[in-house]
């Protein structure tokens, strides 16, 4: 039986996930601006299909190599979220895209729990 800590990280970040979606919906003619429909379509399926197989393979297959990759994807990307913030060029709704980014914050750190911890350790 997963932890607590677990399950709710599962939720947090495929719902932030959701959220970022929605972000594209919402900025799909800045999206559309940037490149190609079929590329951009492209470039969201694989970055959420990627970052959805590796939050399951968290939450589900116990995989602290995905846990470090989507703790480093994350770190990568503050920097970049946040020059585009301060910037006024945040795709979509900027306070959806800071929810976005906190709840994710979130969901890593629940991760980090002494429950989480120990449940990615485990055979």
């Amino acid at each position: 039986m997963r932890p607590k800590p677990v399950a709710a990280f599962e939720r947090i970040f495929l719902g932030s996930l959701a959220l970022g979606v929605v972000q594209a919906l919402h900025g799909w003619d800045a999206l559309a601006a940037r490149g190609s429909a079929p590329e951009m379509v492209g470039l969201l399926v694989l970055t959420f299909g990627t970052l959805g197989g590796l939050a399951l393979l968290v939450s589900r297959a116990r995989s602290r190599s995905a846990k470090w990759v989507l703790v480093l994807l994350w770190l990568i990307g503050l920097p970049m979220f946040l020059s585009s913030w301060n910037a006024g060029t945040v795709i979509g709704w900027p306070s959806m895209a800071m929810l976005q980014a906190m709840l994710q914050m979130v969901a890593l750190a629940l991760l980090f729990t002494r429950s989480g911890r120990h449940w990615l350790r485990a055979p």
